[in-house]
């Protein structure tokens, strides 16, 4: 059907989706990090997340690997650690640890789904 070949190509396999968010989750730390310096001044929000940030975007930078892959997972599952307990203990919607805790558990996922199929 028309629909089944409209629908194949603009689907992504799972290492595609895996590089995209961890552009996107990079970013977000990244932005994150800026945040935290200029609403509470925290220096250590501005350094952790442009680190963080930076080593994700660049383990998405040199995908297919799985090299790459995994030190992706390593920072996230990092970040998971920080940002999980205190999502859990204020809330998923408040900021920044809900959004935080869901975005790196989405890219362990992605993470480890996209090393299987390399």
């Amino acid at each position: 059907s028309t629909w089944g070949l409209l629908s194949h190509s603009f689907r992504m396999d799972i290492p595609t989706s895996f590089q995209a968010a961890g552009y996107a989750f990079g970013a977000a730390s990244i932005v994150g990090g800026l945040i935290g310096k200029l609403k509470a001044g925290s220096n250590a929000s501005l350094i952790a997340g442009s680190i963080c940030g930076g080593a994700v975007i660049a383990s998405a930078m040199f995908q297919p690997s799985r090299l790459a892959a995994g030190a992706g997972v390593v920072v996230s599952t990092a970040l998971a650690y920080r940002f999980v307990p205190v999502a859990m203990a204020n809330g998923i919607a408040k900021m920044p640890a809900g959004p935080m805790a869901v975005l790196s558990v989405v890219h362990i996922l992605l993470g480890l789904l996209a090393i299987a199929q390399m």
